[in-house]
């Protein structure tokens, strides 16, 4: 009988150079965890994709065309996506850790009024304004999707 996803991911204690410290999140694309460089102790957040993105030959190949155009990003307010992993039939998505906490969490907890709410989604307008505006080398635009 082949392992679920959950049963893969529980005995996952390193993805290449990196060594899984302990969880951080989960959402509708997988479970992120925080990880470290086993040589520069670089810490790196790790998603575990779920098994459909990798099963199915063309969303794996969009996910692949996907992540050569996330690599080549580079902005302040866009996390950087260092590379895509697989292993035992499972993907792994390693990518800038933040340590920032949750949006949702930090917006509702601290008493940022009206100016530094819209502070916060202005950053974040801009990264996304960064993307769309991005070019390939070809110099078309590329065609990123954003939604979780």
């Amino acid at each position: 009988m082949k392992p679920s996803t959950r049963q893969k991911e529980s005995i996952v204690e390193r993805i290449g150079p990196f060594r899984i410290v302990s969880p951080i999140a989960r959402g509708g694309m997988g479970r992120v965890y925080l990880a470290e460089h086993e040589k520069d102790g670089r810490r790196v957040a790790v998603k575990v994709l779920p098994e459909e993105f990798l099963a199915d030959k063309k969303r794996s190949q969009y996910l692949e065309r996907e992540m050569k155009i996330a690599k080549n990003l580079s902005h302040p307010n866009v996390v950087k996506i260092f590379g895509l992993h697989r292993r035992q039939g499972v993907g792994y998505l390693i990518m800038e850790y933040l340590d920032g906490g949750n949006l949702r969490r930090h917006i509702r907890d601290q008493d940022l009024g009206l100016a530094g709410t819209l502070g916060i989604i202005l950053k974040i307008c801009e990264g996304l304004h960064y993307i769309h505006n991005h070019k390939l080398e070809d110099g078309r635009f590329h065609s990123i999707i954003h939604r979780d």
